[in-house]
């Protein structure tokens, strides 16, 4: 049997917690749904690479579900996509807003 990762139960606690659904995870990471299936239960490994690839897909949507006030439906794929490039274009105008507001004071 193969050796579960730190990343990996954190990754499969997030995905059950926030039922995230694995058809949409695999088509966001490129993967098939069924090596997917395959690698949460522990019968497939795969690269750091692909691992860290879940990791981040898993964190973004998780983020999408922390910012929206209702739950969006997660079995669109494309949806799915388009509201984590939304969540990551806010928090880099966050990010941003905040470092100029920074700069300002510091100049005045």
């Amino acid at each position: 049997m193969k050796r579960k990762t730190k990343s990996y139960e954190k990754i499969d606690t997030a995905i059950r917690k926030y039922d995230i659904p694995k058809s949409t995870l695999a088509r966001l990471i490129g993967m098939w749904p069924t090596d997917l299936s395959a690698w949460l239960n522990n019968r497939l490994t795969v690269s750091f690479e692909r691992e860290e690839r879940i990791k981040q897909t898993v964190d973004d949507i998780v983020r999408v579900l922390k910012a929206t006030p209702f739950r969006p439906d997660l079995r669109k794929p494309d949806a799915v996509r388009k509201m984590i490039q939304a969540v990551n274009e806010r928090e880099a105008q966050l990010v941003s807003f905040s470092d100029g507001e920074s700069s300002s004071t510091a100049a005045a």
